[in-house]
């Protein structure tokens, strides 16, 4: 059975205090998973769960190198979705996007912004 994934992180504690929280992050992924729910090609989608990287820089580490981030790359499965709920939570250096991006999609799995 596929299964969906969300990854949050928050790279400073401002952040986890004043902007986009991991609980804001939660909240957005989740609502974003039920939404996928309803369409008929995700209606089969299980949870997976989240993989959170609360004080990881995105800029100093690629994806597949922060703790959770390279536990999740692990774990992916063809027919898998991540879910993001920016951009900039995932990446802050287009090189780490487009090579992990290739990666997934040749994997087979989806990935949503």
């Amino acid at each position: 059975m596929c299964k969906a994934y969300a990854y949050i992180r928050v790279s400073t504690v401002d952040q986890a205090e004043n902007g986009f929280s991991l609980g804001a992050q939660r909240d957005a992924a989740v609502a974003y998973y039920e939404m996928l729910r309803h369409q008929d090609r995700y209606s089969m989608l299980d949870w997976g769960g989240f993989y959170s990287d609360d004080g990881q820089s995105a800029w100093k580490r690629p994806f597949s190198q922060r703790e959770q981030g390279s536990k999740l790359v692990a774990k992916l499965e063809p027919g898998d979705q991540l879910i993001f709920c920016k951009l900039d939570r995932a990446f802050r250096r287009l090189k780490d996007a487009i090579i992990q991006m290739e990666d997934w999609f040749n994997a087979g799995v989806g990935v949503h912004f």
